[in-house]
């Protein structure tokens, strides 16, 4: 194979650029990009030797078995034999890393129909790496040709502070991710991710993989050039990707490939009461806390903006293609302003779009709010913006896929999709955020927004709104963890036709809040800790929002049982009991949740 001379080709992919390296003097082959999967291009590729190809490929991924995730193997004659090589990163469940291998290995044979040598790494649920050459490829130790893909967007501001924090992240990582780490034939052997704030709601995370079949000296030469290639070709980028044939590094604001929270995905609805309600419940808080303390800050107060959003603006015929022209098929759910689709992206990266409604007088001023303050926030229980369309009557967003189920399929067994693949919840939908002005925390509106049976009353009732209304609706989210049922059509089930609010004030006052617990946790739980919990619900949800607690103060409650709890006043506002039969029928009120296609609550 002739000496190959670099150069650079740049290619834009949505919000993402692509930098290839292309052989300028080659007699046989040339180097290109295709979806992520570097190719290098031989014009001659014989039958048996495509034959072969498609063989070992094929049956990559059912040989990615044991605890190591780590296959190196050959097929065919000498002549035209070829060599293959697949990965997974640690923590990788074997069935998700078979998937994803599969995903590789279908990419290798759809874009390189006459390519006798190409790799891909494939970023999704998780990372994994497939490789195929007609030359012995094992403990090569390639570094050439190199695959880079980095956002688009640039750091606006304190630029000098960003790449400080990111050198002080990433220098150490070469030294251990190229650490052997006595795994032998691993995944294992040569990894690390590390993360760094950079504000206080963003932080630098970071991936670096090499194969381990090379040596410690090769790894760590393919990471520091990795790293070398920051000046060159991610100056100023907040996430960037740079890959070899022997090594993998990535960065972003953002965890991602399920590399920075290997949690276990199977869990039990009564973990969920035993566990997750008096630590998860207190996460949640955490995240709203920070939410809202963001989206009130005023503009001088704002952390620094790493993205902008002029740079978010997706083409309508890009859209269309991903979603299949808004197919029904594709159709996730419907809210209040309108449709949320699946879409996969070119690149194959997967979506979620929100269409709004052109029927919906609320939908322009919503539109406007979602797209500058969440393109400002970034946390990972926040799902992510990727960017928007207004093209003619078209006002689309578009957001991360997250392909997991939301807390109401444990609860109440219906499948929606506002839990990302690690199982870590996602916030979404900030259509009501600038009805507040920046310098406010409390007002009047005659425009209801939001979901019932979340709402406080005073809003629901008199429109009047400040951060007492989101403790409410948290006070009745940990009442339906607790009970396993909705406050929406609690009237359904219980002859007292009240809601789950008034229901678990009645137990309360009768000295049996423990009646509330639902009863396919049977014994499963800590009985002290879901007392308090029920109590603090009920400090959340009391008719007075100045009694109701600071959200602060429920993490303490939450965190510390040190910490005294008042004693609950009465839940029930002047006049909502005859105010309740006629609540799902209130005129203006929506159910828009990004992903959502329950009932209004």
């Amino acid at each position: 194979m002739s000496r190959l001379v670099m150069a650079s080709s740049i290619l834009r992919v949505g919000g993402w650029v692509i930098h290839v390296p292309i052989a300028e003097s080659c007699s046989d082959c040339i180097m290109e990009a295709s979806d992520g999967v570097v190719l290098i291009r031989h014009m001659s590729m014989e039958i048996t030797y495509g034959a072969n190809r498609e063989h070992i490929l094929t049956s990559l991924a059912s040989n990615m078995k044991g605890p190591d995730s780590f296959y190196n193997s050959s097929f065919g004659e000498v002549a035209d034999r070829v060599y293959v090589m697949g990965m997974c990163i640690p923590g990788t469940e074997q069935t998700v890393c078979s998937d994803c291998i599969k995903v590789a290995s279908d990419q290798l044979l759809q874009n390189c129909p006459n390519q006798t040598e190409a790799f891909t790494w494939v970023p999704r649920i998780t990372l994994c790496f497939a490789r195929y050459s007609y030359r012995p490829i094992f403990a090569m130790g390639d570094t050439h040709p190199r695959y880079t893909e980095f956002n688009s967007v640039s750091i606006m501001s304190n630029l000098t502070e960003f790449e400080k924090r990111w050198q002080d992240l990433t220098d150490p990582m070469i030294k251990e991710a190229s650490s052997p780490k006595d795994a032998g034939l691993s995944y294992r052997q040569f990894y690390a991710t590390a993360e760094e704030n950079v504000t206080t709601s963003q932080a630098i995370h970071a991936l670096m993989q090499c194969t381990p079949d090379i040596t410690t000296a090769q790894c760590r030469k393919c990471l520091r050039d990795s790293f070398n290639s920051y000046m060159e070709v991610c100056h100023g980028r907040p996430g960037c990707t740079i890959a070899w044939a022997s090594c993998y590094f990535r960065w972003d604001m953002y965890p991602f490939s399920g590399a920075f929270n290997q949690k276990c995905k199977k869990i039990s609805k009564g973990m969920i009461m035993a566990f997750v309600v008096p630590i998860g419940v207190a996460i949640s808080v955490l995240s709203a806390a920070v939410a809202i303390l963001v989206c009130r800050r005023r503009k001088t107060e704002l952390p620094d903006k790493i993205i902008t959003q002029s740079s978010l603006q997706y083409d309508l015929k890009t859209i269309e293609a991903a979603t299949l022209a808004f197919s029904k098929r594709n159709m996730l759910g419907q809210g209040g302003f309108g449709e949320v689709f699946k879409g996969v992206l070119q690149d194959g990266s997967e979506i979620a779009v929100k269409r709004l409604s052109k029927e919906s007088a609320q939908g322009v001023q919503e539109f406007e709010n979602e797209t500058s303050l969440v393109a400002k926030l970034q946390h990972r229980n926040l799902v992510g913006v990727l960017g928007f369309c207004m093209e003619g009557e078209e006002k689309i967003l578009v957001y991360e896929f997250v392909p997991n189920k939301s807390l109401d399929q444990f609860l109440f067994g219906i499948w929606i999709g506002q839990n990302d693949a690690e199982m870590e919840p996602k916030v979404a939908d900030f259509g009501m955020a600038r009805i507040f002005r920046v310098d406010q925390s409390r007002a009047d509106t005659r425009r209801v927004v939001g979901t019932h049976g979340y709402i406080s009353p005073e809003y629901l009732m008199h429109g009047q709104f400040s951060v007492k209304s989101d403790v409410y609706s948290f006070g009745v989210l940990v009442l339906e963890i607790i009970s396993g049922k909705r406050n929406s059509n609690f009237h359904e089930t219980d002859e007292s036709g009240k809601n789950l609010v008034t229901y678990a004030w009645r137990h309360w006052r009768n000295g049996s809040p423990l009646e509330l617990v639902d009863s396919e946790l049977e014994t499963n739980y800590q009985s002290n800790e879901v007392f308090r919990c029920i109590h603090i619900a009920l400090l959340c949800v009391q008719n007075d929002p100045e009694r109701r607690p600071n959200l602060s103060t429920i993490i303490m409650m939450l965190t510390s049982n040190s910490i005294t709890l008042p004693v609950p006043q009465s839940p029930v506002y002047e006049g909502m009991d005859m105010f309740l039969p006629s609540i799902k029928s209130l005129p203006g009120s929506v159910n828009d949740s990004l992903i959502d296609d329950l009932v209004p609550r």
